[in-house]
């Protein structure tokens, strides 16, 4: 998620910032074992930066150590979906409880260019930098709590639906639902976040972020239940 180059990042971010889009693009699909021998190999980094990196993915709930058997990616199931939404909005809701009291200014200001990119890279049919940005977003919109245990909580949540925010931004996720309007919902429903912040207007805020998250989560569970029908 960081511009820097990727050769100039810490060696356990250049292992984490690969794995993560991995694992988020379902290139290494749910279930799969992460054997840290072969990671070295793969990705010619060493082993301890690796190990830095898994146990970083294992905090934000893309991979499980499962006792005798190792890393393996975190499948994708109802019960963990369910659980990572009512998380997202738990946090969120404290997000809107504290933010309506802030100065945010120029938070605002930077969720406004980051909904400006997300429109660009909806034109370009990128959804791997609509998730970045998405991300990039919501983060932003964390930061308007002033409080740093719910940013850090809700980075957490945030990259660890990363696979979920790439399935709904993705055709793989599109099911019948126009994906373009789709896309257009999300940048309007962010504008209406950022127009309801600066109003300081909790009531609105409340319901266009339940909304926002609703729709992501019918999405996933649309996608969820066509795989075992």
């Amino acid at each position: 998620m960081n511009k820097t180059s990727p050769h100039k990042l810490p060696l356990a971010e250049q292992a984490y910032q690969r794995l993560f889009k991995e694992i988020a693009t379902t290139k290494l699909a749910p279930g799969t074992h992460l054997d840290e021998k072969d990671l070295v190999q793969n990705l010619g980094i060493g082993r301890t930066p690796i190990r830095e990196a898994l146990l970083r993915l294992s905090s934000e709930h893309l991979i499980e150590n499962v006792p005798n058997k190792g890393f393996s990616v975190q499948p994708i199931t109802l019960q963990n979906t369910k659980a990572i939404f009512q998380a997202l909005w738990f946090f969120e809701k404290a997000v809107i409880d504290l933010a309506v009291n802030q100065d945010l200014a120029e938070i605002l200001a930077e969720m406004a260019r980051v909904n400006q990119d997300l429109g660009r890279a909806i034109e370009a049919d990128d959804p791997w930098e609509l998730v970045k940005l998405n991300n990039q977003f919501h983060m932003a919109f964390a930061r308007c709590s002033k409080n740093e245990y719910i940013v850090s909580a809700l980075r957490n949540v945030r990259f660890g639906s990363a696979r979920l925010a790439y399935l709904s931004y993705s055709d793989a996720g599109s099911q019948e639902n126009n994906l373009a309007q789709h896309y257009q919902a999300v940048v309007g429903e962010h504008q209406r976040i950022i127009d309801a912040l600066g109003g300081r207007d909790k009531e609105t805020l409340c319901a266009i972020i339940q909304k926002h998250l609703q729709t992501f989560q019918q999405r996933i569970v649309s996608y969820l239940t066509s795989l075992s029908a």
